[in-house]
């Protein structure tokens, strides 16, 4: 009977434990829709007048670059990346001619690897949004407190960008957030949407067709 005791309590014991690590990711319902932009558009700069694109660059290149002006963009944390495709796997960053509110200051795009050099290379799999207190009554600090209060405490912070980070947005998003920079005179919040299925197809389409490149080249030796 003793030791019948003793495993029931053992066993309530590590239940909450046990509970916890089964626990579906919490999903958080940021809003995701800014402008005209969704991820996974195709990158079309007549839609965009004034968007200048720069040279593409990519991902291993992109991912390790240290400026913090760049767009914030990771890879999804269940991607397990190999170097042999990144190293191959473009990105390209279109920028604003002048940054402001309500605007949309970056765009990076994924370029697939069976597109051309031309309009419709690449699917949008990031973008920054800037959002401003229209009232003039506000600080910084009080518009980070106002979104927390709106969409609940963050899932991780990122330090150096003073940038805190929601995962699991509607299934298929994670959203970054941080005090606005570059826009005189104005307070506000820079709003940056990824969006993960993007980068999962990019990188799977990579894959593919670096796998059936090696298999052509292996029937010519």
């Amino acid at each position: 009977m003793k030791k019948a005791i003793f495993f029931l309590a053992l066993f309530v014991l590590t239940l909450p434990a046990g509970a916890a690590e089964n626990k579906p990711a919490k999903v958080r319902n940021n809003r995701v829709d800014f402008g005209p932009y969704v991820t996974g558009m195709a990158l079309s700069l007549a839609a965009a007048p004034g968007y200048k694109d720069s040279a593409k660059v990519t991902w291993e290149a992109y991912s390790k670059e240290s400026d913090r002006k760049s767009v914030w963009a990771l890879a999804p944390e269940d991607v397990s990346i190999a170097e042999n495709i990144v190293s191959r796997m473009p990105v390209l960053v279109v920028n604003a001619p002048a940054i402001g509110c309500d605007m949309a200051p970056r765009l990076m795009f994924l370029v697939d690897p069976a597109a051309g050099a031309g309009e419709g290379s690449g699917k949008l799999f990031a973008y920054e949004y800037n959002v401003c207190d229209t009232s003039g009554m506000l600080n910084t600090e009080m518009m980070m407190d106002q979104y927390i209060a709106k969409y609940g405490m963050y899932d991780r912070k990122d330090y150096d960008r003073k940038m805190i980070v929601y995962h699991n947005v509607m299934k298929k998003y994670r959203v970054g957030v941080r005090p606005l920079e570059g826009v005189a005179g104005k307070v506000g919040l820079t709003i940056t949407v990824l969006g993960d299925e993007v980068f999962r197809s990019a990188y799977q389409n990579w894959r593919a067709a670096i796998r059936t490149a090696t298999r052509k080249a292996q029937r010519e030796f």
